[in-house]
């Protein structure tokens, strides 16, 4: 079973691509641990996409977006494409809208 949990905050306001079917996409930064070498936290970015959001949910995401902590279900997704004659490859999670959750705090 593919299930991805993940919470994080949106490096920047999300992006719409596509007119009909809508695509929105948005990075968040999510800890995973403390790096006591370095003294700071371990980050990882993850590519996130959502397809067919809510009018009011694609309203916040690209205009209030930067740094809100967001809570989440989906899956990973992986995809292989063509660029400039090289194959290329892209792994991002897919979201299930009904899962997704803005956190105030």
């Amino acid at each position: 079973m593919n299930v991805f949990i993940g919470s994080g905050r949106l490096v920047k306001d999300a992006i719409v691509h596509g007119a009909e079917k809508k695509a929105l996409k948005f990075t968040i930064a999510a800890k995973y641990g403390y790096d006591k070498e370095a003294q700071k936290e371990r980050v990882e970015f993850l590519p996130c996409v959502i397809f067919n959001p809510s009018e009011s949910l694609e309203e916040h995401l690209v205009t209030k977006g930067k740094g809100l902590f967001v809570e989440f279900q989906g899956r990973v997704a992986t995809s292989k494409f063509e660029s400039d004659g090289a194959t290329k490859y892209s792994t991002e999670v897919v979201v299930n809208t009904a899962s997704f959750n803005i956190v105030t705090r």
